[in-house]
């Protein structure tokens, strides 16, 4: 009980070092804070509303006439407010949306105060707060309460800066399962029902509390510090062999970094079938969606090997950072998400190297990079006042911030890192913290400002590009400015400390310099015996930044790419080209040209980049009348690797081949024409319709959806038929796919109502008129009438907080799209929280496709007409 009562001591001081009085409009006050909570719930999946009680322990720190606490969409029965077991005669209202205040009758004093509350509550419907489910015929509620739908879920003081003690009790039917974060300290069935008592937590914010109830299934999971379970809905626990076999050796590999044990006393990993993240890192309960946790062994593709097993290290770094180290704010989300990102694939690599995720981190940052290019780029660390703004910056946190960590990472030393690392985590275990915090602890780790350097990418927005440019055999002019599409008007006052790694030859040997550039520009000099024969400046395709060079020099890099560049390098180089391209600084028919060089690749990650690149083409450039010459040059780009790859698997190859070959037999069969790969997938799909497993499962996706494009009605019901009726989440999704991968109109309309009226999931809502839409620029108008059309039916489907994704719809190549969707979503009645970022975003995203199609198509098609000419 000592050690106990010391440890709340020392977390609410740390916590204190945080708390201001004087709060933001949209935060609350810290006048009155929250000590402890204790929540208990009357939880029947079959009902439509449920009920509960919580007691909440309070501090007034200053002398109040009033505070606030969170709720919203619940009605309160009861609220009484004591301090030393007397009442506080007091009145409450909602005010706004979600908040209620509390007004007592005389100013309180300093000290402590219990707030009790009755409520009750109507189930969300939406996969959002806490929400009731169906599947297989039976019923389940389950949680998902981060940003901030913990106010939508119980009372509460929904801010991360509150980060206290929780102790939950869930009465619910006797034959379901609780689960929670913590154990189970008793539990007693009376009358039909179970009331299962949960250890109260240890410090933690209230959007990592996780609720989940049904009938349940469990299996113990061998070789982990604490007791751990895999969770699963009825009738899937033999799907959780693969999740049984990955996180031992992925939780011991993060507590041997991070030198200190699992910091909770249980974990489970719970499925859950109706879900939008793809996981949440609640303390001692992650929630899966089910997609990535259960996984069929016998049939499991490496992707989806891959997926579970990065995800599982994701979400397990988490609870370091962003569990127990909890960020103040959520403008600080990058402390928990930037880091868990690089920490799990960092984990990844180290427990499972077959995937060489360390080669594809290169490709990881290039979503972010895409998007900083753009005029409506933002910071990784930026004012966050409601949750669109948090929605909105996902990506930039999650992928800009992963790579600003390893750049800065490998400009240190590894060792070096980590140590400060260590320090943020020890100094602020159980507490909350801020850049300032990690800035403290990284102060000392390099001989040059770390902080400083590393704040230039996180406070932002936007990414440089360094233009090298060489003035003798052996002296470079390196400058730095804001890089940007082209024509884009751009503020260049930014700069950036840049930790430069560059690679150059002097013909005789290979060298590396490195450097941290902190001016607009500097003068280097390359120690050489001759003149510098070629320059590469991004070593490891480590840096965050774009890079220009001379055009000899980029070829000459091109036509030599296997013998002067790693396979990361190569990546790297060509998603540099893709910018260069956007910047107008590469034409069309020099991006095809340097393309071509990459085609005998022997890494099949570089070849998995080739993809990407021709998929610029597609997007960007390709009609109807091009095709045919396009289709010449994919298949002349592709076919050497097709014929090493092989349409079939063979034991002991990569997992990279593995992951490679539908792909390659995908972009063949549909973007080539090519007569043998579409062949091969129509009677893949055959086989596969008549005994599924007969057929390797890495080419089932890619067979069904090419079968299905040119597919008729009759394919469509049995497609649709096989969804419904799917016994694996694997299987679900294959299916799902397949549903918006018909080119024929009248099925794409069927398709549409299915998503409207079919018994899809809410998070599945997306995935049939987001692939419709690909089809083509006019099936994408279709589909964008169609969301506009059924807009109030499709508001009732997703959550709102994720209504400002809409606009989304408009993306692509066309004027005229981008326009309607402005009048459309310009209408306050059509707007939420975001929706105009989102739409500027999207607005931005088209000119720029169409400026690019407009300056470089005639290069583009001449390239290809000479191209097919030549053979």
């Amino acid at each position: 009980m000592k050690k106990i009562l010391i440890y709340i001591t020392f977390c609410l001081v740390v916590s204190l070092f945080h708390i201001t009085t004087q709060a933001e409009p949209y935060r609350l006050a810290q006048d009155v804070i929250p000590l402890e909570q204790s929540i208990n719930l009357h939880l029947n999946p079959d009902d439509a509303d449920y009920s509960g009680d919580t007691s909440i322990k309070l501090k007034v720190v200053k002398e109040s006439e009033s505070f606030f606490f969170h709720s919203e969409t619940i009605e309160i029965v009861n609220l009484i407010l004591t301090s030393k077991k007397k009442n506080i005669s007091c009145t409450y209202e909602q005010v706004e949306e979600n908040r209620v205040k509390v007004i007592p009758t005389t100013m309180l004093e300093l000290g402590e105060y219990l707030l009790e509350i009755e409520f009750v509550n109507n189930f969300d419907t939406q996969a959002n707060a806490v929400y009731r489910m169906e599947t297989e015929g039976e019923s389940y509620v389950f949680s998902q309460l981060e940003a901030d739908e913990a106010r939508e879920a119980f009372p509460c003081f929904d801010e991360p800066i509150f980060k206290i003690p929780y102790q939950l009790t869930m009465t619910v039917p006797e034959q379901d399962f609780a689960v929670t974060n913590t154990p189970i300290e008793s539990q007693e069935t009376i009358d039909g029902w179970t009331t299962y008592r949960f250890k109260k937590s240890k410090p933690m914010p209230s959007y990592l509390i996780a609720v989940a109830v049904g009938p349940f299934e469990f299996v113990d999971m061998p070789d982990m510090p604490i007791p751990t379970r895999v969770v699963t809905p009825k009738g899937m626990l033999h799907l959780s062999q693969m999740a049984l076999e990955t996180t031992p050796p992925i939780l011991k590999a993060l507590e041997k970094y991070f030198d200190r044990p699992y910091p909770y006393e249980k974990l489970d990993l719970i499925a859950v079938p109706e879900f939008w993240p793809g996981a949440m890192e609640n303390v001692g309960a992650i929630t899966y969606s089910a997609g990535i946790l259960l996984v069929d062994n016998e049939h499991a593709t490496s992707r989806q090997k891959l997926r579970q097993a990065a995800v599982t290290a994701h979400e397990l770094a988490h609870m370091w950072f962003g569990d127990l180290v909890t960020m103040v704010w959520w403008d600080d989300l990058w402390l928990n998400e930037s880091f868990a990102n690089w920490m799990g694939n960092k984990i990844t690599n180290q427990v499972f190297p077959e995937f060489e995720l360390e080669v594809s981190r290169a490709t990881s940052a290039n979503g972010a990079m895409v998007g900083d290019a753009r005029q409506t780029a933002v910071a990784i660390r930026q004012p966050i006042v409601s949750m669109a703004d948090l929605l909105g910056n996902i990506g930039v946190v999650y992928n800009k911030g992963e790579a600003v960590l390893n750049m800065f990472e490998k400009k240190i030393g590894e060792e070096k890192f980590r140590a400060g690392i260590l320090k943020y985590i020890d100094q602020n275990a159980w507490g909350n913290a801020t850049a300032d915090d990690l800035w403290h602890a990284l102060k000392n780790a390099s001989d040059f400002d770390l902080p400083k350097a590393m704040e230039t990418f996180i406070n932002q927005p936007g990414l440089p590009l360094v233009i090298i440019e060489q003035l003798t055999d052996n002296e470079f002019k390196i400058t730095q400015k804001r890089f940007g599409n082209y024509n884009s008007n751009y503020d260049n006052s930014f700069q950036w400390q840049i930790p430069l790694s560059i690679k150059y030859s002097s013909g005789s040997s290979v060298k590396t310099k490195t450097i941290l550039l902190t001016k607009e520009s500097q003068t280097i000099s390359f120690p050489s015996d001759g003149k510098i024969a070629w320059v590469m400046p991004n070593v490891n395709s480590d840096g965050y930044f774009r890079w220009t060079t001379s055009p000899e020099n980029l070829v000459q890099l091109a036509t030599n790419a296997q013998e002067l560049m790693t396979p990361r390098e190569r990546i790297g180089f060509l998603l540099n080209l893709v910018a260069l391209l956007d910047a107008g600084q590469v034409n069309g028919g020099d991006y095809l040209q340097i393309i071509s060089h990459f085609k005998n690749d022997p890494n099949m990650q570089v070849m998995s980049t080739v993809l990407r690149n021709l998929g610029k083409v597609v997007n960007s450039f390709l009609t109807d009348e091009l095709r045919p010459d396009f289709a010449v040059f994919v298949n002349k780009t592709l076919q050497s690797t097709m014929d090493k790859v092989g349409f079939t698997s063979i034991v002991g190859e990569s997992e990279r081949v593995q992951m490679l070959r539908p792909s390659l037999i995908y972009w063949l069969a549909d973007h080539g024409r090519n007569a043998e790969a579409l062949s091969f997938a129509e009677k893949q799909f055959k086989n596969f319709m008549d005994d599924p497993d007969s057929v390797d499962p890495s080419i089932i996706s890619i067979s069904v959806a090419l079968a299905c494009i040119r597919g008729d009605m009759e394919l469509f019901n049995e497609c649709k038929s096989r969804f419904e009726n799917a016994t694996t989440p694997a299987m679900r999704q294959r299916y799902l796919g397949a549903l918006g991968s018909f080119e024929d109109e009248n099925i794409q309309d069927t398709a549409l109502q299915y998503a409207l009226n079919g018994p899809l999931r809410p998070q599945e809502f997306y995935s049939i008129p987001g692939s419709i839409a690909e089809v083509s620029s006019e099936r994408a108008d279709y589909v964008f009438d169609w969301i506009v059309d059924n807009y109030t039916v499709v508001c009732s489907i997703v959550p709102v907080q994720y209504h400002s994704y809409l606009p989304m719809f408009a993306g692509g190549c066309s004027a005229e799209r981008i326009e309607i969707a402005k009048l459309f979503f310009g209408k306050k009645e059509n707007q939420v929280e975001g929706t105009t970022v989102r739409l500027a975003k999207t607005a931005e995203q088209t000119k720029d496709c169409i400026t690019l199609r407009d300056r470089e198509k005639a290069n583009v098609e001449k390239f290809l007409h000479d191209f097919v000419a030549s053979q």
